[in-house]
């Protein structure tokens, strides 16, 4: 009980420290310039896939699962890994107005102030993510099943309304070092993110537009240690929570059966040149607040082989459920392959292993490639592709939003249940940002489904698409994200 309180008070700590910062800011520095007194290398055209302040809010959704990325040499990559790691500590970044930290020194007469927004390295943004989608069905029950967040048939849905506070903490390599960060999410996206203990104490499960939370903690860096303690995202899978930050509007199975966020301690530690070390601790699976008294454990490696090559395996292992029922392994391999300066490649494998108290065991595993292709086209425009296929041996794992093997709220969503057998996927999406503050996603995706079936609302059924009729389904769908 004392940790619970301990981990509830770190998280509303979180907004009063990063207000805290303006106190500082007010007496202090002015941003800009390499905190280290050096000169920033400008990143190439190829490095700059979103131009002005977008590029600047991937760099901190990138940096959400990532601390380690704070340390590096002044070699600048590709638009997702903004260093190489080296026996240098000088903190380089594409815009390092975003991590500096706040000094006590105050302006000279020279100096021009900056805004309130970005004093003390803080930075409060947001944007607004909207999409529609046409299925070739016009199911009775109104989802498109396995087509995650795009999920609602034929339909409009206000995705994101999504406002942040950021501050990065970023020592150098050296010293001590705080940061924190604070999100608010509002939509259909929302009923992913319910936390047990938190969220449903005050959203009723009826709502399909819903209010979250998705991260509130602190960071505190040690020489090579960063420390982060609150409700944070989960350090599994490829696709993240933050819309921006992916190459499809919609999400594959692999995404919607692992849990995306988590509350509790990680630390990670940098070491030597290549290796990045991950351990702590978690509440439980998409628990704000403990159920049973147990914590899961929570693990991760991550190697840079090269500049180009990157290498992360991450787990979560713990017992679930109010009464223990069942004990529950689940990890993520990412590999990421820069193949050429316009071309990337990246592989995830996902598996799920239950073992409950009663006897019988369960498992569920899958694969998904993406390849990322930035044309020269005179603005920003990549065309993307991913496959996936997802196995599930006893249709535990996909059976409808938010009663995965871990769930525990009612929301409304698909509810799908005992799907045993081979879920398939393929999309091809363009990403394009006509505006620095604009994304466009458009994406024609197709599912199809090889097993004995299961129930959709209660009733058996052949298939999962089409309120149980059909097993394939074919999709478009389309997203914008405007920044703020």
């Amino acid at each position: 009980m004392v940790l619970v309180k301990y981990i509830k008070r770190v998280s509303l700590l979180a907004l009063t420290c990063l207000l805290t910062t303006q106190a500082f800011a007010g007496d202090g520095t002015l941003l800009g310039g390499d905190p280290m007194g050096g000169e920033v290398q400008p990143p190439s055209e190829l490095e700059k896939p979103l131009s002005g302040r977008l590029m600047q809010d991937l760099e901190i959704f990138r940096s959400m699962n990532h601390p380690d990325v704070v340390l590096g040499s002044k070699k600048v990559v590709d638009q997702r890994k903004y260093r190489i790691f080296s026996d240098e500590t000088t903190p380089v970044t594409l815009w390092p107005k975003l991590v500096r930290e706040t000094s006590l020194r105050k302006p000279s007469s020279g100096e021009k102030k900056e805004c309130l927004h970005k004093q003390g390295g803080l930075k409060i943004g947001g944007w607004v993510q909207q999409g529609i989608n046409f299925s070739q069905y016009n199911p009775a029950d109104g989802w498109n099943a396995t087509a995650t967040l795009a999920d609602r048939a034929n339909d409009y849905q206000l995705n994101q309304l999504w406002l942040y506070m950021d501050k990065q903490a970023n020592n150098g390599g050296h010293g001590l070092a705080w940061g924190g960060h604070i999100d608010a999410c509002y939509g259909t996206d929302s009923r992913y993110g319910k936390m047990y203990g938190f969220e449903d104490r005050f959203d009723s499960e009826d709502n399909y537009y819903a209010l979250c939370f998705p991260q509130m903690y602190l960071d505190l860096q040690i020489n090579r240690l960063t420390i982060r303690g609150g409700h944070f995202a989960s350090i599994l899978d490829y696709e993240s929570v933050p819309a921006p930050a992916n190459a499809f509007y919609t999400h594959s199975v692999s995404y919607l059966v692992n849990p995306p966020l988590m509350t509790g301690l990680r630390a990670d530690y940098k070491v030597g040149r290549f290796w990045t070390l991950t351990a702590g601790f978690e509440t439980g699976f998409m628990e704000f607040e403990n159920s049973n008294s147990s914590y899961d454990l929570v693990t991760g490696i991550r190697c840079d082989l090269t500049k180009d090559t990157v290498l992360r395996w991450a787990s979560i292992y713990g017992r679930q459920g109010e009464a223990n029922q069942a004990d529950i392994y689940v990890h993520s391999i990412v590999w990421e392959q820069q193949v050429t300066s316009r071309l990337k490649n990246v592989l995830v494998h996902d598996l799920g292993d239950m073992r409950t108290l009663s006897g019988p065991r369960f498992q569920w595993y899958g694969l998904v490639d993406y390849i990322e292709y930035k044309t020269r086209a005179a603005t920003p425009l990549w065309i993307n592709l991913r496959a996936e296929w997802f196995h599930d041996d006893d249709g535990m794992a996909v059976k409808g939003i938010a009663s995965q093997p871990y769930g525990r709220t009612s929301t409304p969503g698909w509810d799908g249940m005992g799907f045993a057998g081979d879920f398939y996927n393929v999309s091809l999406g363009l990403k394009w940002a006509p505006l620095p503050c604009l994304l466009v996603r458009p994406e024609l995706r197709y599912d199809w489904y090889e097993g004995a079936g299961g129930l959709v609302g209660g009733a058996p059924v052949a298939g999962p698409f089409n309120a149980g009729q059909n097993k394939d389904q074919f999709l478009f769908a389309m997203d914008t994200v405007l920044l703020f």
